[in-house]
């Protein structure tokens, strides 16, 4: 699917109108901060957290072939049990993070100065889930490192990963090439929403406004 050609959840980060091609900005739901959605993506993985069969997050990879792009599933997101003690959300890596939330005492220095979007601890699966969120700004550089975080996690005997979470239209191409080169499973943004809608709490927020975001996008 060609990118920003019809509507996707890069549209709504941009607070582009769904009904028209012009780029007509809607002051609505658009626009807030990725800071603002990475907040709604923890939000949404607690509250699934507390249901009693809680929801399956596709991982996917991205693969590029002929300029065709697809994004197979490759199974889900091991994301529960979770609470607020083994969620941290925009923190910095710190020594003391890494000891508390990790188990691991012996920490880099160099990744101290790192503050990731999202990182899960799943003790009872001995998993450690690093995420980036990408909405319509940022570089592809911090994946790297984050990678290298998850790479050092392995080595220390954890089952840690990194996953990017994306919208399916995002524009800079350096992050998918970086995503394509390392490897890495995606969270799509348009499965998210799809989670979103089907949550009562969440579909009264965004007024029922989601599915003209995810419609056209892989299932």
């Amino acid at each position: 699917m060609a990118r920003t050609t019809v509507p996707d959840a890069t549209w709504l980060f941009e607070g582009r109108d769904p009904r028209t091609t012009d780029r007509r900005v809607m002051a609505r739901q658009g626009e807030q901060s990725e800071h603002w959605w990475t907040a709604v993506f923890s939000l949404l993985l607690l509250h699934l957290c507390a249901q009693s069969e809680p929801a399956t997050i596709p991982l996917r990879r991205y693969h590029r072939s002929n300029d065709k792009e697809t994004y197979p599933l490759t199974g889900s997101l091991d994301y529960h049990p979770l609470s607020l003690r083994s969620l941290l959300v925009e923190a910095r890596l710190s020594a003391a993070v890494a000891k508390d939330l990790f188990q691991v005492p012996d920490w880099p220095q160099e990744f101290e100065r790192l503050e990731v979007d999202i990182a899960l601890s799943i003790p009872q699966h001995n998993r450690i889930v690093l995420i980036e969120n990408k909405t319509v700004r940022g570089s592809a550089n911090s994946l790297e490192r984050y990678a290298a975080v998850a790479d050092y996690l392995r080595k220390k005997g954890h089952c840690a990963h990194l996953h990017v979470l994306i919208s399916c239209g995002h524009p800079n191409n350096d992050i998918w090439n970086t995503i394509e080169r390392e490897g890495l499973e995606i969270i799509i943004w348009e499965d998210v929403l799809r989670l979103l809608h089907s949550t009562e709490f969440f579909r009264g927020i965004f007024h029922d406004e989601l599915p003209d975001y995810f419609a056209h996008c892989p299932q």
